[in-house]
């Protein structure tokens, strides 16, 4: 069962929900509904056994005063399509992937590639990424010192590059008139640059202009580059939840050129991954209700929890990609 207010994702959420039902399910059926009217018409095929599984982006308020209890009672998983919170309960799961693990396994990367410092260019509006990254290398041993930028404004990208890496101008007279000389007082082993790939290009233009040491470059997911906009440094590299696009499930499309193709992707992975999960938690949900009576309600709840949670993992573990 579908519930969704309207959403532009849901066009690409249904189209990979009947890819992965030909390639895998082909009894499953999914029944969309898009009014909040239908609210008290669903929780009546809750109470009846008619409803497996939900998929839904409600306001979790909605949700809880008027779905949960039902099921709860009845053993019927969600499945979030909006990032988890700490207090939703086991019943209730984001299928967003745990995007604290990419920040790790980029550090981890960097940490087995031998590096012992990094320079962090950051979106301001963007930086919890960034002060994750730092956090977690800090744990790992390694120097790292953040500049932020704003990604509208060039002048801003120009001064994080400056205050980086300490550039001093050195201004001298030649036969040619007055000419100016930078130099790189402070240096790194590689830059970490979260931001949107496209944002490489003016970072590179500024770092050769002012005669900066070329570095390996760190990214994230953001980094899925079309082959026509490739950027190879060496040994960089940027980490995703996909890889290499070849290993994406057939009929998705492994050959995107332009970032609304690539969104696209992300949506479409969500759905097919996420229902993967959901109906891995049905299956594992109707096995473990045989053996509930063994345990107290918040201990069975616990271990359902930690299942899902392995199986979420399972499905978006962290993938490297070489530059």
């Amino acid at each position: 069962m579908l519930l969704s207010e309207q959403n532009p994702q849901y066009k690409q959420l249904i189209k990979v929900i009947n890819l992965y039902r030909r390639h895998h399910h082909k009894h499953l059926k999914l029944r969309v509904l898009r009014n909040k009217n239908n609210l008290s018409a669903l929780v009546r095929l809750i109470k009846t056994q008619k409803v497996h599984a939900l998929i839904t982006d409600l306001p979790r308020p909605l949700l809880r005063n008027n779905l949960l209890v039902s099921c709860l009672d009845n053993h019927v998983p969600i499945l979030y399509m909006a990032k988890r919170e700490a207090e939703d309960p086991y019943l209730l799961r984001s299928v967003y992937p745990d995007f604290d693990q990419l920040i790790k396994q980029a550090v981890d990367e960097g940490v087995a590639r031998n590096f012992r410092s990094i320079a962090i260019l950051s979106n301001s509006k963007d930086s919890n990424i960034a002060h994750k990254f730092k956090k977690y290398a800090h744990a790992k041993r390694l120097r790292v010192e953040t500049a932020f930028y704003d990604g509208s404004d060039f002048q801003t990208m120009n001064q994080a590059v400056r205050k980086l890496f300490q550039v001093e101008e050195d201004v001298f007279d030649t036969e040619d008139g007055r000419k100016t000389r930078f130099q790189q007082l402070q240096k790194y082993d590689a830059i970490f640059l979260p931001d949107n790939f496209k944002m490489l290009v003016y970072f590179n233009k500024i770092l050769k202009f002012y005669n900066v040491e070329s570095v390996p470059m760190i990214g994230m997911h953001r980094w899925r580059l079309p082959k026509s906009q490739l950027i190879a440094t060496a040994n960089g590299y940027f980490v995703d939840f996909i890889g290499n696009y070849s290993s994406l499930p057939a009929g998705l499309n492994k050959t995107p050129q332009d970032l609304p193709a690539i969104n696209a992707i992300d949506l479409q992975l969500l759905g097919y991954r996420g229902l993967a999960y959901l109906v891995a938690m049905v299956d594992f949900m109707r096995a473990s209700i045989r053996v509930k009576d063994k345990y107290q309600p918040q201990v069975w709840q616990y271990k359902l929890s930690l299942k899902f949670a392995a199986i979420k993992q399972k499905i978006w573990s962290p993938q490297v990609v070489n530059l």
